[in-house]
């Protein structure tokens, strides 16, 4: 049977879903404290650290570890514990939504306190990519950043055991789809110079 790879965002695609939750949301001081929320879960939590979704929903702020900028994902799928570390810019954009949140059951969390439910975000994101446009919106899920993110780290020369660390893989097995995914990417590069050159 053929391999199902899974789906990918481009990296414009992730800036229009980051940037449809405020445009300027790292400079308005007076930007509705969900959009901040919503901005800062997809652009750090989804994207850059590549939780799953029922990761980011009970992430605690006592698994960021500011100074040290990294985060701790505490009991992940298989019961496995992983470290993520953290740039700066990712540290100070967890800080922006840390000063506006309520003292709530988890970081990312209601107005109210309230721990988010995963069919919560998954409603967000698909309300999001609805918005910006994105071709097959409904098949976008917020497992799609957690692949987009895996497939742009190796695209841009990450190493697959680093990537499988971030992902928190059991197997280097499971992390090696994302390497079929940019060898798909080249191989239609090349198909494309190859009708255009001499």
């Amino acid at each position: 049977m053929p391999m199902r790879l899974p789906e990918v965002l481009t990296v414009g695609d992730v800036r229009k879903l980051v940037e449809v939750h405020g445009a300027t949301a790292l400079r308005r001081e007076r930007l509705y404290p969900t959009t901040l929320r919503n901005r800062v879960l997809i652009q750090v939590a989804l994207y850059r650290c590549a939780l799953r979704v029922s990761e980011a929903c009970r992430l605690h702020r006592r698994d960021i570890k500011w100074d040290d900028k990294r985060l701790e994902v505490k009991d992940g799928k298989g019961g496995k514990d992983r470290s993520i570390d953290l740039s700066t810019e990712s540290v100070a954009i967890l800080r922006l939504w840390d000063a506006k949140r309520p003292n709530g059951e988890t970081f990312f969390c209601s107005l109210k306190g309230k721990a988010l439910f995963p069919r919560y975000v998954q409603k967000m994101v698909k309300r999001a990519a609805r918005r910006v446009g994105i071709p097959e919106s409904e098949r976008i899920t917020p497992h799609t950043f957690r692949h987009s993110r895996a497939t742009h780290l190796l695209q841009s020369g990450a190493n697959v055991r680093e990537v499988q660390a971030i992902l928190g893989h059991a197997s280097l097995d499971t992390t090696m789809i994302y390497t079929h995914i940019v060898q798909a990417d080249i191989a239609a590069t090349m198909e494309r110079a190859d009708e255009t050159l001499p």
